[in-house]
């Protein structure tokens, strides 16, 4: 296949396995962006059992709180649909760099652990009538001493190869919306070319 443009918007380790052959210096330095494993555990509740108004879109707990999860999202005060009549849906953020051996935990541990927080922080009061556990190995790369270094090779890359663009969480933000607003810059400044 032939293309004029290229977009890698892979994890960095799987676009380090794509072009490994181009370029073995910038291929190593992107395999070996420290990431660490994230667990999400989605809950769902009757409405009536959370003390909480969850007003707003969530929190996130800092380390010095010394909590045992990340942060918590309220899907169900943000969007409508997101959890049946009466009922709020809550999803739970727990490992990364600060406590990758507990996203590892079995999932009936990492349930209750979520639960064990949300009620101490929510005023949860009942056990979740749904529970969900979602799990990535690799999910948040770490912007480490030489990571300006690291992506000024793939920026090298992107001019020696007009039409090759690297696009990720590994680059220029890890957070969902800095992901998407990046693709939509870029795919802004690419040329539209239909073949029949």
């Amino acid at each position: 296949m032939q293309a004029d443009q290229v977009i890698l918007a892979a994890p960095a380790q799987v676009v380090a396995g794509l072009f490994a052959e181009l370029d073995a210096a910038a291929a190593y330095a992107l395999g070996n962006i420290p990431a660490y494993p994230l667990s999400i555990v989605h809950t769902g509740y009757r409405r009536e059992d959370v003390g909480n108004p969850l007003d707003g879109f969530g929190m996130l707990c800092p380390s010095r709180e010394g909590r045992n999860v990340l942060g918590i999202l309220w899907p169900s005060s943000l969007f409508a649909g997101r959890a049946p009549e009466g009922h709020v849906l809550m999803t739970t953020f727990v490992g990364g760099a600060r406590a990758a051996d507990l996203a590892l935990l079995a999932n009936a541990a990492l349930i209750d652990l979520v639960v064990g927080e949300q009620q101490a922080l929510l005023d949860v009061v009942a056990d979740p009538v749904f529970t969900r556990v979602a799990r990535w190995e690799r999910a948040i790369p770490q912007y480490v001493a030489g990571h300006a270094a690291r992506m000024g090779l793939l920026a090298h890359l992107e001019v020696q190869y007009p039409g090759l663009h690297f696009l990720g969480n590994y680059r220029d933000g890890v957070s969902v919306e800095r992901c998407w607003h990046k693709g939509h810059e870029l795919g802004a400044t690419l040329p539209l070319t239909v073949q029949a």
